[in-house]
């Protein structure tokens, strides 16, 4: 009997040893899982189970890793090269005519004569193919539209027949005689904000990637008017000179700005109102509304729980600027009744904001079109409406 006993404890041993491991495991797991989510789950890394969200920029800790990273990486390279491929159809070369008034001076006994050809490699500028029916925009000042050709990526050789220039902005807008040309989207202002990726791409096939630190108006103090703007877009780094002016596009494959001759970045907002007025008028014919304003979403007030005005954090406050103008004599505004101190707080329902500059939203406008515009004035809403003028550029 007592060797029965015995026999049985002995089967019966591996199954409580197996128990005692698998209860073991199971406490474990168990006590790691409640650590981790109601007493340190600062100092755990995440869950292998669960995704990671990096949209905020924190990453918890230094022994993160995304195991996906090589995925991310080859996706947003792909995006590059197909930015940069696709973006070379809409750039064209800008070149000094090549006049032969002499026969012979084109074909000398057969022979080979580079004279005769245009080097793809050379050219004295570049633009950027805007509509599908020719018009161009460059940086590059062109006075005499005989003395230049266009080639564009098909290899085709073309003559300029108008040459328009921007006063405000020192654009130059081309015309050739084409049709069904390639165009690219322009970005929108979001995409140029900081972090935000950008391809530099010249009519040489060559291109720089970087990032964006910021786009801003370019002016020396706080007061804006509402007609003017030149917006910058600062890089992390500097670009060479062989990408002045080069067109700059997102990682969207949007053209999102125009690189200057002085290697300066220039918005394609700064574009839109004369482009618009170009492909409507066939001229360039800005819209006005005669006020200078202060962002208010720029600024913080110093004084704590101060109420004096009831100035908002938002808006565009009617505001002199250092001539002691605040709305311009005969203009539009002053026609409407905008007076000094009045908070413009809507366009057509778009708000002013941080996102929202005023200046940037009367780019969309032109010469001519009627507007609603929303205002406070002695913590009262009010409403008026504006037919805009046109920009009389000096």
């Amino acid at each position: 009997m007592p060797f029965k006993i015995k026999d049985k404890l002995n089967r019966i041993k591996p199954l409580f040893i197996i128990m005692i491991i698998f209860f073991s495991l199971a406490g474990g797991m168990a006590g790691d899982l409640i650590l981790k989510n109601y007493f340190w789950p600062d100092i755990y890394n995440p869950s292998f189970n669960s995704e990671i969200d990096l949209s905020s920029g924190y990453y918890g800790n230094s022994s993160l890793v995304i195991r996906e990273a090589k995925k991310v990486i080859v996706e947003q390279n792909d995006k590059v090269i197909e930015t940069i491929n696709t973006a070379k159809s809409s750039l064209v070369g800008i070149y000094e005519k090549k006049n032969f008034t002499n026969p012979s001076s084109a074909v000398s006994d057969n022979k080979f004569n580079l004279n005769n050809y245009y080097d793809l490699k050379k050219p004295i500028a570049e633009g950027i193919i805007i509509t599908s029916d020719g018009w161009i925009l460059t940086g590059f000042n062109i006075a005499d539209l005989n003395k230049y050709v266009i080639i564009t990526g098909d290899g085709k050789i073309n003559s300029i027949d108008k040459i328009i220039n921007d006063g405000l902005t020192k654009v130059y807008f081309l015309h050739i005689n084409a049709k069904d040309l390639p165009i690219k989207v322009f970005g929108a202002l979001d995409e140029t904000k900081n972090g935000q990726l950008a391809i530099a791409v010249n009519w040489k096939s060559q291109a720089y990637l970087t990032s964006i630190i910021n786009s801003h108006l370019n002016e020396e103090n706080i007061v804006s008017n509402s007609d003017l703007i030149l917006r910058k877009i600062n890089l992390a780094n500097v670009l060479g000179k062989e990408f002045n002016s080069s067109v700059l596009f997102g990682i969207s494959g949007n053209i999102i700005g125009l690189v200057n001759e002085l290697g300066e970045v220039d918005s394609m907002t700064n574009f839109t109102s004369a482009i618009n007025s170009l492909l409507k008028y066939k001229e360039i014919r800005r819209a006005s509304l005669g006020i200078n304003y202060i962002d208010l979403s720029q600024l913080i007030n110093a004084k704590e729980n101060n109420t004096e005005n009831n100035y908002a954090n938002k808006g565009a406050l009617i505001y002199k600027d250092k001539n002691g103008i605040a709305v311009v004599k005969n203009s539009p505004a002053r026609t409407a009744g905008l007076k000094e101190d009045d908070i413009i707080t809507y366009v057509n329902n778009i708000e002013i904001n941080k996102d929202n500059n005023l200046a940037d939203i009367m780019q969309n406008y032109l010469e001519g079109e009627k507007i609603k515009i929303t205002y406070m004035r002695n913590n009262q809403e009010k409403e008026t409406e504006v037919i805009l003028g046109k920009l009389i550029v000096k």
